[in-house]
């Protein structure tokens, strides 16, 4: 067990050292007693890759636990196996500094992150998640900041999310190009906000087009789950699934996609309709729905 009370970081790194700090069966405790301290400190240019290897340690602290806000330029390569990080919403890894491009290769395994994973400017990262527990983060696990046209892969492979009161998973809020795959995870979102979500993104990407894959995740916790999707669309239209079947049920329809193309086509079928004397005249909406109580009246449907 080791209390650190100094200002700076445990370990400054330089220009191509490697650090690896393991221990037994999850009992290594790395705790910082000031909230300007981190456990590694990288500054200025490197022109070799920074390597970090924690392996069932425990960390407990107020700040970045990597700080390379101010290293300039280079790779970092960071490994994370078993323990604990907890670092008071602040991040496992801070890349803030925008004054060249950076790479950060980021490997998480079994791991329980009490913290922001990545916070970035300027800087391309690869990140792997397996088997991990994010918790009480007090953050966006992943949030690449600034506009620097960089591309963001965050694969997340089993595991439990819950972003509590935080904001979303992957937050971009600068138009970055992020590729998000999960498989097989869990998250638990608040729904208290739209920015409470897996992945927020203000813009199209910078570097290329948004990608994002979930594959046999669950999603909960104040969101449509599965099992409140009525039918798709075409079950409706069918007959397959009923669609209102009372006056007081109303169809939730949210259209996504090329909607000026939609318009386009209702519109022209609406006038060979028309033309043709066929179908009626009909109000569609007198009042806003939401003014209602919606309770048990809603089918989803999806297309």
């Amino acid at each position: 067990t080791v209390t650190y009370s100094g200002e700076g970081a445990l370990f400054a790194m330089a220009d191509g050292a490697a650090l690896t700090i393991s221990g037994a069966a999850e009992d290594a405790q790395l705790s910082f007693a000031t909230g300007a301290a981190s456990l590694v400190s990288a500054s200025g240019d490197y022109t070799n890759t920074l390597a970090i290897s924690l392996s069932n340690v425990n960390v407990t602290a107020t700040a970045n636990v990597i700080n390379a806000a101010a290293m300039t330029s280079g790779t970092v390569d960071l490994d994370v196996v078993g323990g604990t990080i907890d670092a008071n919403a602040k991040t496992l890894l801070d890349m803030s500094d925008t004054t060249a491009a950076k790479t950060a290769t980021v490997d998480v395994t079994g791991t329980t992150l009490k913290t922001g994973a990545v916070y970035a400017k300027r800087t391309t990262v690869t990140a792997n998640l397996t088997n991990v527990t994010v918790t009480e983060a007090g953050s966006s696990a992943f949030r690449p900041y600034g506009t620097y046209n960089v591309l963001w892969k965050v694969n997340v492979t089993g595991g439990s999310i819950d972003l509590g009161s935080n904001t979303s998973f992957v937050y971009n809020p600068d138009g970055n190009t992020v590729e998000l795959t999960a498989t097989g995870t869990s998250f638990a979102l608040n729904s208290n906000s739209a920015y409470y979500t897996v992945f927020y993104s203000n813009n199209v990407g910078t570097a290329g087009a948004h990608k994002v894959t979930l594959d046999n995740v669950t999603i909960k916790d104040g969101v449509i789950t599965d099992a409140d999707i009525h039918g798709n669309l075409i079950d409706v239209l069918s007959g397959k699934k009923a669609g209102r079947e009372n006056d007081e049920e109303f169809i939730y329809f949210n259209a996504v996609g090329l909607a000026y193309t939609d318009i386009s086509i209702a519109n022209a079928m609406f006038e060979k309709a028309k033309a043709a004397g066929k179908g009626q005249l009909t109000y569609l909406q007198e009042k806003m729905i939401f003014e209602k109580d919606l309770t048990g009246k809603v089918k989803f449907c999806l297309y």
